[in-house]
């Protein structure tokens, strides 16, 4: 009927570099492939905090931290039709920002699905730790509010982007980081950083920040919920990383 859990807290972790050599199924497939009947009205968790380990292969490993977390399945079930909907509350990173997550999985042919992601006041600093690990790099600066609206189906996804934020800055700390490349032009790569990261969006006050669209495309052997998250992940490479996307394809060209 329903669960609901409180309290405590959840260590997650996933390497990367294994060898995925099955096709990840979206939940809702997986749920139809089970014989038995399964109908949960609700299961609701509130966590003090949730720690998401994770290895690339190219970074040492490094963790994503939630706390206060306010979460809600409503309808895992086989036997009804209606959506199945995931809600989501959380701080991100000790104080590094507020986070709702809204996602919709359609129980169609296609097993479609309909998300929204909010980000606000967010800190840019209590990501540094996250950031160091993985590329000996610093951020400053305030997230006022992103968002990301997507939906798409088991292949493919689509939406709208939009990040407002001011004051962003960004370096790589010489003999900080574990990437060998990092390390030996930190001074030249901070330099180009200067000139190419947009501090702000919008970059005049009283302008609208740029919004984006964005997509994404899934790899049948990654997990299913990267996919779902990728039109977020090329909303912030867009953003944040598309100046200096220009600037290579003006020097290609001089070329």
């Amino acid at each position: 009927d329903s669960v609901t859990v409180t309290g405590g807290w959840v260590e997650g972790y996933q390497d990367m570099t294994y060898p995925y050599t099955t096709v990840q199924r979206p939940f809702q497939a997986m749920l139809k492939k089970v014989n038995m009947p399964i109908d949960v009205k609700k299961v609701k968790l509130r966590l003090d905090k949730f720690n998401y380990t994770y290895t690339s292969g190219i970074f040492p490993p490094s963790t994503i931290r939630m706390n206060n977390i306010d979460a809600s399945v409503i309808r895992i079930s086989n036997t009804d039709l209606r959506d199945l909907v995931v809600l989501l509350k959380c701080s991100i990173n000790g104080g590094g920002g507020y986070m709702v997550m809204n996602m919709r999985l359609l129980k169609d042919d296609i097993c479609s699905w309909r998300e929204r992601i909010i980000l606000e006041n967010a800190n840019l600093k209590a990501f540094n730790g996250f950031l160091g690990s993985i590329a000996g790099a610093e951020v400053s600066g305030r997230v006022r509010k992103m968002e990301c609206y997507a939906k798409g189906d088991s292949a493919s996804a689509g939406g709208t982007f939009v990040m407002e934020y001011s004051g962003l800055d960004a370096k790589i700390i010489k003999g900080k980081s574990p990437i060998k490349q990092l390390n030996e032009n930190s001074k030249a790569l901070n330099g180009l950083v200067k000139i190419l990261l947009p501090p702000a969006n919008p970059a005049k006050p009283g302008d609208k920040p740029k919004a984006y669209r964005v997509k994404g495309k899934r790899d049948l052997y990654k997990p299913y919920m990267i996919y779902m998250l990728s039109p977020m992940f090329n909303g912030l490479q867009e953003t944040l990383l598309a100046p200096f996307y220009l600037h290579k394809e003006i020097k290609e060209k001089k070329r």
